[in-house]
């Protein structure tokens, strides 16, 4: 630890309950430092969060029945930022089991913090749940707007934005009355994650950049690699890749100088991410492979304590590597497929994982398609079609279906074959087929219509008012389209 808690004299002075309370005592003080509303200009973030790691090292050494839930509580914060969680979820889970009676406000939103980041989804809403009625109970108006604000991060994930919606809105409103400012900024990137996640871009980019400003005036520089690494994400699925990447590049330097290697990962990602989506997949395979690393070492032992695993977060990571290794100027059909299993494994930890499993399938059967493994692409797109119609997805469908018409004219079938995928595609897969067909067709359209309109520019005798007009109609075209289809679906993490 690079500030001296306490000198020799003193150390040997000192009982265990001495101790115990010593690190409670100093992480309530980083707490403070890191967490209230108090501008932290003059304090080194850095320092506080090694200062804050070192405590969690001792309290580890130290941990025993009767000092163990002071440590979680005072623990809490931490693990959730830095996402260094060693042994606190089973420390949580220990103190549960016996009575708890008020301190269940913030021992159920705790683990329910946990088991979310674990994945396990079904059972971190039940103690969030439970959470929000303890608190009601105990008029515990500070962990009732926590739990609310678990419950809605829960939510989303499982694909239920409305509630998830009202819990997060409860819980920002309730940090507004508490003048919680750091916690006001928590909820407006759930918020904006909510809506990044349920294809409402504007307001996601609306509530990340209020989270922004708000950690920014109050100097808590250590959350806005967490935070600048969403709104990236978010500028990527509305298409503004310059800003993306401004907003990648300065999360990355945050995250580099506070050595959150976590987001840092998630940084390298996103910057992966925007290379795929330019089609620079030689220089976001590099990128990817960065962030794999940077997970590697948050899994790393610390002064001996492992640390949790992310299976959600990592497995997209391996996912998009594996879509990447087959796109690179020589593709790696090896590299990928063990990208891709290692994301399955992964996926298969999480609750709710259905269109996840769907997005490895998909890329697992474009390497089939793409080594001309035809009867493998055939039997895995078909498998997909069967998951798309389980999950009423028009565009997992649509996916499915082109790339076996594709395989079925490449390998010049013959008519009964021809016969045998339209039986196979049945009434959904049709219809997702000609919805495609016909969104293709509007864009060729839209492309026409552009061409005619940079023609028309460069006539010398053309007017402002001849611009405008011809300009009105393509702006109104292209809008109809894109309102027409923004709701398809979630899309395969591959280009066709």
């Amino acid at each position: 630890m690079n500030n001296v808690l306490l000198d020799v004299p003193t150390f040997l002075n000192f009982s265990v309950d001495d101790f115990s309370t010593q690190w409670v005592n100093l992480a309530n003080k980083y707490n403070q430092l890191l967490f209230g509303n108090n501008s932290s200009e003059n304090i080194d973030i850095n320092q506080v969060i090694n200062d804050f790691r070192d405590v969690f090292n001792q309290m580890t050494d130290d941990v025993n029945n009767s000092n163990r839930r002071q440590f979680c509580k005072a623990l809490l914060n931490y693990c959730e930022i830095s996402q260094d969680y060693r042994d606190w979820g089973n420390w949580i889970q220990q103190e549960i089991s016996q009575r708890i009676d008020e301190d269940s406000c913030w021992l159920y939103c705790a683990l329910g913090r946990y088991l979310q980041e674990k994945g396990q989804f079904k059972e971190s809403f039940i103690y969030h749940e439970k959470g929000i009625l303890a608190s009601i109970e105990f008029n515990n108006e500070e962990f009732l707007a926590f739990n609310h604000l678990g419950a809605g991060i829960t939510l989303q994930r499982s694909q239920k934005p409305e509630e998830a919606e009202w819990h997060l809105q409860q819980a920002l409103d309730l940090f507004k009355m508490e003048n919680n400012l750091y916690q006001q900024a928590n909820a407006l990137v759930n918020l904006g994650s909510l809506y990044d996640r349920f294809y409402q871009g504007k307001k996601a980019i609306s509530s990340y950049l209020r989270s922004v400003s708000i950690l920014k005036s109050i100097g808590n520089i250590f959350d806005l690699g967490r935070v600048l690494y969403s709104l990236g994400i978010a500028y990527l699925n509305v298409g503004n890749l310059p800003e993306a990447e401004l907003t990648f590049i300065e999360g990355k330097k945050f995250s580099q100088e506070t050595g959150n290697l976590y987001f840092l990962a998630l940084i390298f990602y996103g910057l992966g991410w925007l290379e795929y989506k330019r089609g620079n997949f030689d220089k976001s395979y590099d990128l990817l492979e960065k962030a794999i690393s940077n997970f590697n070492k948050t899994k790393e032992t610390t002064s001996g304590y492992t640390k949790a695993e992310y299976p959600e977060s990592e497995g997209n990571i391996y996912l998009l590597a594996g879509a990447v290794a087959i796109k690179c100027r020589k593709p790696d059909f090896s590299a990928a497929h063990t990208y891709l299993n290692e994301a399955e494994n992964l996926y298969q930890k999480i609750d709710f994982n259905e269109r996840k499993l769907a997005n490895v399938l998909a890329n697992k059967a474009r390497i089939y398609e793409y080594s001309k493994d035809w009867c493998n692409a055939v039997d895995a797109f078909l498998k997909l079609l069967k998951i798309a119609k389980n999950l009423k997805s028009l565009n997992i469908a649509a996916d499915a279906g082109v790339h076996l018409v594709r395989i079925h004219r490449k390998k010049s079938a013959s008519l009964f074959a021809w016969l045998k995928l339209i039986n196979n595609l049945g009434f959904y897969g049709i219809i997702a087929l000609i919805k495609v067909l016909i969104q293709e067709r509007e864009r060729l359209f839209i492309k026409k219509k552009w061409h005619e309109f940079k023609i028309l520019c460069t006539k010398n005798q053309t007017t402002y008012t001849d611009i405008a007009v011809v300009l009105k109609k393509y702006i109104n075209t292209a809008l109809c389209v894109t309102i027409r289809y923004k709701n398809l679906g979630n899309t395969i993490i591959t280009s066709n």
